[in-house]
Formats: C-alpha cells, structure tokens, sequence
C-alpha cells in the first residue's frame, strides 16, 4: 500500500498565546522545513498583515478573522512570498475541479518530496498542511491539534478547496529590511479601502463600533478575540526595531496601538449586555481615531 509520511514537527499552534491565524500557521511550519531562516509564525503574522489589522464583516452572513482570510488571492499572495524569495503556484478551487486526480497526485508528489501543501478552503478561513497520503486518502496537519487527521476530498464540485505549492527559493532576502518594509506598510494597512464583504483598520473599527451601536450581535465575540490578538503585534515589532533602530518613533506608535487593541479584549463580557454598548462604541472609536496619528509616520 503506497504511503507516505512528512517528518514534520508536528506542535500546533498555541492559541493561549494568541497564535490565532491559521495561514500563518501553515507558512511557518512549512518554511521550518525548507529554509534556515527563522520564519516563524510571528515572522508571518507581521509579514501578512494579519497582527496589524483589524478586519470587520460587512457581509453578516460571513466571517473573517484576520487579512489573510478577507483578501486571500493572488495579489496577497505574490506579496508574501516575493518577501521572503520563494516561488508559489496557487491552485484555485475552480482550477482544482478542473482536473482533481492531477492534483490530489501533485499533493503526493510533493509529499514524496518531504514538502507539504498548504490546503484553504475557501468556504472559511480555514487552513492545514497536507503532509501524508495513504493511496488516495491524503492525511493533513490542521495546525491546532498535534494528532494528523484523514483528508476526506471531496471531488465533487460543492467543495471549496485550494492548493498553495511552495516551490523554489528565488532569491536571498534581507531580513532587517523585511521587518522594515513590514512595519512601513501597517499606515496604509490601517487605511485600506474596504471591499463589499468586509472593512480594515480605521474603517473596521468605525464600523465595528457603529454596529454595536445598531444592537448588532452578528460575531460579537469574535472581534473582541482578535483586538485581543493583534494586542501581540509587539513581537514583531520589538524583532523589526531591534533590527532598524530608525524605525522606533512608528513603532512606538504601534506599540501604544498594541496596547488599546489589548485593552479591548477583556470587554467582550461587558458587551453582551447592550447597555453597555455606547460606553464601549466609544472605546473602540478610540482606536479608529489613533489611527489617524499613524498615518503620517515615515521614518
């Protein structure tokens, strides 16, 4: 019976430590097997956007949590990996049900190769790594438990799947100057143009606050959790001053930006009672305000 297995550290993700964002998740475990660099799942948090940004779902029905999962495409994408000097090929869902045979061998291929896939679907902001097969079934790492489960594929057309296949190193890459052009992109991450499904930085959380204030209910909880989440963007921005000195006054910007995100978290239980919905509105504008004082730094 064919069979394979990736030897990959299989240690989930650490949601006590607010290692939240499963696309970060995927790229770091993956990069730990392919490249000697310190990759790691902070590195990506601060590399994608997704620490830095606030995201709310104008679509009620519909839910992301963090950048990655509002934008994921191409352009987000080619983004990430030119940072870091490795090629890609995506597969969409659509190109995935064009020929799945090809691809689910593809995944295998990879797989004889010790390289895992990163699998979306593209139904939610789920992701998880392909790092085994036995015949056809493949076997995934979902990034928050340390037991490998059984990839069910589903080849019929109501599924919702996507491929990332990390291919080979481009270029060598600077990593003060990645933390650097990391950090010199969170104003304008903070004053993203939102899209019809969901809103960014500043706007989010006009619009968050505007929501509670409608007795809107629609994923309270949730963006309570990821201001709390983001209140940990101070790793990366601690690792990119300490290799850019010049960059300290935005970071100190971002690092008192950090601390309002945290001192949101805690109120997620104040805000199941409505009446406290205006005193919190106000909080959260606070933040959607501040931005406003980050727009202009360039160091």
């Amino acid at each position: 019976m064919p069979s394979k297995t990736i030897k990959i550290p299989i240690t989930p993700l650490n949601l006590n430590k607010a290692e939240n964002y499963l696309l970060c998740g995927a790229l770091s475990k993956t990069m730990q097997i392919i490249s000697d660099q310190n990759l790691d799942y902070w590195f990506f948090s601060g590399l994608t956007g997704d620490t830095f940004t606030q995201v709310f779902s104008r679509n009620f029905n519909k839910y992301y949590d963090c950048l990655s999962s509002a934008i994921f495409g191409k352009q987000h994408l080619d983004n990430i990996f030119s940072a870091i000097g490795y090629g890609y090929k995506l597969v969409s869902n659509a190109e995935f049900y064009q020929a799945p045979e090809i691809q689910l061998s593809q995944i295998k291929a990879y797989i004889d190769k010790d390289l895992p896939v990163i699998v979306k679907d593209t139904a939610d902001s789920w992701y998880s790594l392909a790092v085994g097969y036995e015949n056809d079934t493949i076997l995934k790492f979902d990034m928050l438990s340390d037991k490998l489960q059984t990839y069910n594929f589903n080849l019929s057309q109501n599924s919702n799947y996507a491929l990332i296949f990390i291919e080979n190193k481009l270029h060598d890459i600077n990593l003060a100057q990645t933390y650097k052009n990391a950090v010199l992109a969170v104003p304008s991450l903070l004053n993203k143009s939102p899209t019809s499904e969901s809103s960014f930085g500043k706007q989010a959380f006009t619009d968050w606050a505007d929501s509670l204030l409608a007795g809107r209910s629609e994923f309270i909880n949730d963006y309570f959790d990821w201001a709390g989440t983001n209140a940990h963007m101070d790793i990366f921005l601690n690792r990119a001053l300490a290799l850019n000195p010049s960059l300290k006054p935005l970071t100190d910007k971002l690092i008192s930006f950090a601390q309002m995100n945290a001192a949101l978290f805690p109120l997620a239980s104040l805000a199941q009672n409505p009446a406290n919905h205006k005193e919190i509105a106000t909080k959260i504008n606070q933040l959607a305000l501040y931005c406003d004082e980050i727009f202009p730094s360039n160091p």
